[in-house]
């Protein structure tokens, strides 16, 4: 008897016999298909790209089972650079993570009725985007006031902009990566209702040149304007910090405005800012992480405040122009290649308060022509001078007791070389390839000529 009945159930039960999951493609669109459950998900392509006009069904048929379309997964069309426009029906609820990530041709979307979830980054990237426009009925997400960008109601928090984005009275919280690559997006006013700006938020927005940042806002996120178009920036004096890679790769910036009640600068905050001329740190800052002013080209002119103690790693490294520095008389200590490949500096003498040199601080500075060490400085690391290819005289502090291994090498036209009494060592390779050197006198303290120390010296 049971064995009938099992049969029967069998026999009745044709979807759970042969119930399918698995990837398949119909009329030109992949899915991930559970026939169990009847429920269908969009997938990224398994060939050649998506591209055109995509008009994504309510439902789909396979094997006798009408399958319910409710997500698009992550990454689905995710750099389909020739997708034109997207028509979701209103039974998709999930947009996943990075789902229509740099598609750069897509010119507009709306959002159904009966999404409730939208992945991390799912259009950033759109570079074409310029209209946004939710379901009235969606509770979850709204754009409200035409405003071209897609909210979260519940937060007042906006998830993604695009290139005609105004950015509504209400709105608390810029997104992470929200209005990335919106090249069309030209100028920005941020209500004052905005507190956050989120990482990423406005990153690659090449065309942004204005943006107006209120008093508001409190705090602006890793690398939120990284590589956009802005020319000057005045940050608000609500801000306490500017954090790592903010405004790194603005080729465009060219004044910024850094108020008191900054106390920190993170690394790489300004790196590549080639238009940047000056700068002034005012005395409230007292952490100026690592290689915050790398690779600005075009900087010439540095004054950093009392705050400071140290200039860290990198910090002015390839700032090929940078030739007037003022440091504040606290800094003591210079690190490794903070000014390595600053070829237009001619003078140290801003060094007077600070005691130690770094690994390579100054190599490759070809514009120096004659340095002389201050006194406070008792310590150096070595290569400090390494290829300063046109030095030419060399005076060494009184307090100094070693010259490290490679300090001065590569340095073709030294000629002249002071060294202070109380040096005892002169280290490896320490004039190594200095071919213009032809004498020198050492104090009598010397004890150790380390191997190499005047190697290639003819």
């Amino acid at each position: 008897m049971n064995k009938v009945i099992l049969m029967v159930f069998w026999m009745l039960s044709p979807t759970i016999a042969n119930a399918f999951t698995g990837e398949k493609e119909i009329n030109g669109i992949w899915y991930n298909i559970v026939t169990k459950i009847a429920t269908a998900e969009v997938i990224s392509s398994k060939g050649n790209k998506y591209s055109g006009d995509i008009v994504i069904p309510a439902t789909i048929e396979y094997e006798g089972v009408t399958c319910n379309v409710n997500a698009i997964k992550e990454s689905a069309f995710s750099y389909c650079d020739n997708v034109i426009s997207i028509k979701m029906p209103s039974s998709i609820k999930t947009i996943g993570s990075m789902a229509f990530l740099y598609c750069s041709k897509l010119t507009s979307i709306e959002i159904p009725s009966n999404v409730i979830e939208i992945g991390y980054r799912a259009f950033a990237g759109c570079s074409g985007m310029n209209s946004i426009v939710v379901d009235n009925a969606n509770t979850t997400f709204d754009s409200r006031n035409n405003c071209n960008a897609i909210i979260e109601t519940s937060t007042n928090k906006l998830i993604v902009g695009c290139n005609n984005t105004i950015i509504p009275s209400g709105v608390t919280t810029i997104g992470t990566f929200s209005f990335e690559a919106s090249s069309g997006l030209s100028s920005l006013i941020i209500p004052s209702t905005v507190t956050t700006i989120e990482d990423c938020a406005f990153q690659s927005c090449s065309g942004l040149n204005t943006v107006y940042i209120p008093n508001s806002v409190v705090s602006i996120g890793r690398g939120a304007f990284s590589g956009s178009g802005i020319t000057s920036i005045e940050m608000p004096n609500s801000i306490s910090e500017i954090m790592f890679d903010t405004f790194s790769g603005c080729k465009n910036l060219q004044t910024v405005a850094i108020p008191n009640s900054i106390t920190k600068i993170g690394q790489t905050a300004f790196s590549g800012c080639s238009s940047l001329v000056s700068i002034t740190i005012p005395n409230s800052v007292t952490i100026l992480e690592k290689s915050t002013f790398n690779g600005c080209s075009g900087l010439k002119s540095v004054t950093l405040g009392e705050g400071l103690k140290t200039i860290a790693y990198n910090t002015f490294n390839g700032c090929s122009n940078l030739n007037t520095i003022v440091l504040g008389s606290q800094i003591v200590k210079v690190e490794e290649a903070a000014f390595r490949n600053c070829s237009s500096l001619t003078s140290l003498s801003f060094l007077n308060n600070v005691s130690h040199l770094g690994l390579h601080a100054f190599e490759g500075c070809t514009g120096l022509e004659e340095i002389i060490i201050p006194d406070k400085v008792n310590t150096m690391d070595k290569e400090v001078f390494y290829n300063c290819s046109n030095l030419q005289s060399v005076v060494i502090s009184e307090n100094m007791t070693s010259i490290c291994n490679g300090t001065f090498r590569g340095c073709a036209n030294l000629k002249s070389v002071t060294i202070g009494s109380n040096v005892e060592y002169i280290e490896e390779n320490a004039f190594h390839s200095c071919t213009a050197l032809t004498s020198i006198n050492f104090p009598s303290r010397v004890k150790v000529i380390g191997a190499g120390a005047f190697g290639n010296c003819i």
